[in-house]
């Protein structure tokens, strides 16, 4: 949100933070569904369960949003309406098909979410496999974004299009099923050690001190490389390193609850509602917007995603 934010307003433009943002949230899902779910996946049963409660979890609010688009902002095509409320609009070029600002990875994840019990059936939780399959899908991703962004210099919309499709993010999702796998096999011996904060700290070096000529140069080459593995280092420290606790704990809680709604809201609520209404005072639409967007993702989360989401938790071990 405040990156769309600041980026909107042209107050700053934080770009390596915004890309592997995003590839961290398919390491934390790929990791969160594979603990929840691998030991739930025997056949076909329980793989219509799961596609229930993915459908449940994602579609009520992701409706919610396209019609506040639809009144708000602007009306698509019927084209992209249907391909939206099938939510298989992560197969058909996300980013162009996607009724709602920053919908894309919506339905990138809903094609993750196709994919994943055929992994978790074909895997059988055998960690060989599961690694090979990562490393697999990081070098054909890795492959992808080199030889579709190396050589540009400025991020077009024709080239984001090219560039948001899948395997653009298929090898962080394929990771975070393997740090599950490990996080389940190892997490009694190696949870809560004290080196996980270090290496937390030491993951987030190269993001400070990274040098690019464009930021497209933050995806491709040795510095996507680094940073790409930075990412996986610093998700795999957060994942074994002690949680917290008090009211650090009940923050998270809180923003988690939340973090759904708040990715979808937020560009409708600055868009079709605070620019309308503030014309000439950034900093009050930007506090109006996260104001605004707080509050209606509590009220949505309490009415719809609590009562309609059907929001698998993960199991009190984990």
């Amino acid at each position: 949100m405040f990156y769309h934010l600041l980026y909107g307003e042209q107050i700053v433009a934080i770009e390596r933070i915004a890309y592997y943002f995003v590839y961290a949230f398919f390491i934390i899902s790929g990791f969160s569904l594979y603990i929840t779910y691998v030991n739930r996946l025997i056949n076909m049963s329980d793989v219509r369960a799961y596609a229930v409660k993915r459908f449940r979890r994602i579609a009520p609010l992701f409706y919610l949003a396209c019609l506040l688009q639809m009144l708000l902002v602007d009306s698509p095509n019927w084209k992209t309406v249907m391909l939206n409320m099938s939510l298989m609009f992560g197969f058909a070029n996300p980013d162009s098909s996607s009724m709602v600002m920053g919908g894309w990875s919506i339905g990138i994840e809903m094609a993750f979410y196709v994919a994943f019990p055929v992994i978790v059936i074909l895997t059988n939780r055998k960690l060989v496999l599961l690694s090979t399959v990562a490393t697999a899908s990081i070098i054909l991703m890795a492959i992808f974004l080199n030889s579709t962004l190396s050589g540009q210099e400025q991020m077009t919309s024709e080239l984001w299009r090219a560039y948001t499709q899948p395997i653009a993010f298929w090898g962080y999702f394929a990771f975070g099923c393997l740090l599950g796998e490990a996080y389940l096999r190892y997490r009694q011996a190696l949870k809560g050690h004290w080196l996980w904060f270090p290496m937390i700290g030491l993951s987030a070096v190269p993001f400070f001190f990274v040098q690019v000529d464009n930021d497209i140069s933050l995806l491709t080459g040795w510095e996507g490389a680094l940073l790409m593995s930075s990412t996986l280092l610093m998700i795999s420290s957060v994942a074994f390193a002690k949680e917290p606790s008090g009211h650090t704990l009940w923050v998270a809680q809180w923003l988690g609850r939340l973090s759904y709604p708040i990715y979808l809201l937020h560009p409708i609520m600055y868009l079709g509602i605070v620019s309308p209404l503030v014309k000439d005072n950034p900093s009050l639409r930007i506090g109006l917007t996260v104001i605004t967007t707080l509050a209606f993702s509590t009220l949505v989360h309490h009415i719809i995603e609590r009562r309609l989401g059907g929001s698998a938790r993960l199991p009190a071990s984990t």
